[in-house]
């Protein structure tokens, strides 16, 4: 028995793909997509929490330079988050 046979086996009894994908879960996705998934959605939420702080720092900052600095960071992880949420499963 060699792993081809491992594999044809495990894929005979209804276990997921390398993709993540599961016919026997109502949503196609195993329990660890959904997890990967759900770790991405905190890293967003976390980015654009830090994006916030950015702009308050901003706004409490004299330099000019250093408030444009921070502005611009704070879009870059604005930008990072968004592209987190609109990442879907294979």
């Amino acid at each position: 028995m060699g792993k081809s046979t491992d594999l044809q086996t495990a894929r005979a009894g209804g276990h997921s793909d390398r993709l993540g994908r599961d016919p026997e879960h109502p949503d196609g996705l195993t329990p660890h997509a959904l997890t990967k998934i759900e770790n991405r959605l905190e890293r967003a939420r976390h980015y654009f929490e830090r994006a916030e702080e950015l702009r308050t720092t901003a706004d409490e900052v004299k330099g000019k330079e250093t408030r444009l600095m921070l502005l611009s960071l704070a879009l870059s992880y604005e930008r990072m988050a968004l592209l987190l949420q609109q990442i879907r499963p294979a």
